[in-house]
């Protein structure tokens, strides 16, 4: 197949160019100079919520921002299982379990990323959210800066007040 090997051949060449550059080109985290122009490396920008925020909603959305343009397949969470598994994960016991989370959902250019639990969450209870370095921009970067919360975030007491009265 001719395109193939235009493919594979278009491949030798940015392997033998990288090389002589002196840089790995299966781990380096830029490419620059005759190769074409500097990547940034894949940030995450914000989370929400916030560590240690508090009165947060038993079923909250979990929003993701992204540097760049994402990778969807490599945003996975925990479907079905207690097991702390996928790139995107929410614990109340320091990951010794997690929660089952709904697929994410991504915005038009895949920037940023809606997750939300499958059940309502304890109330007045901490969660701690952590993203792992498994997330991959369409460029090919991982992500730098896996996020893991100090504190986490605590859910709000819905139980209604009761009232009493003494006669």
């Amino acid at each position: 197949d001719k395109d193939g090997l235009k493919n594979f051949s278009k491949i030798l060449i940015f392997l033998i160019l990288f090389s002589c550059k002196g840089q790995d080109p299966l781990t380096s985290a830029k490419v620059e100079g005759a190769l074409g122009p500097k990547f940034p490396e894949l940030v995450l920008n914000s989370l929400s919520p916030t560590d240690g925020q508090t009165q947060v909603s038993l079923k909250p959305s979990i929003v993701l921002n992204f540097s760049s343009s994402v990778v969807p397949l490599s945003v996975t969470v925990n479907l079905n299982s207690s097991f702390c598994i996928g790139s995107v994960q929410l614990s109340k016991d320091n990951f010794v379990t997690c929660e089952q989370l709904v697929p994410p959902i991504a915005n038009d250019v895949n920037t940023s990323f809606t997750i939300s639990p499958v059940y309502n969450l304890s109330e007045l209870t901490y969660y701690k959210i952590k993203v792992t370095n498994k997330i991959v921009d369409t460029v090919g970067y991982f992500l730098s800066n896996p996020y893991i919360s100090n504190l986490g975030f605590k859910t709000l007491d819905s139980t209604p007040p009761s009232i009493s009265a003494t006669f």
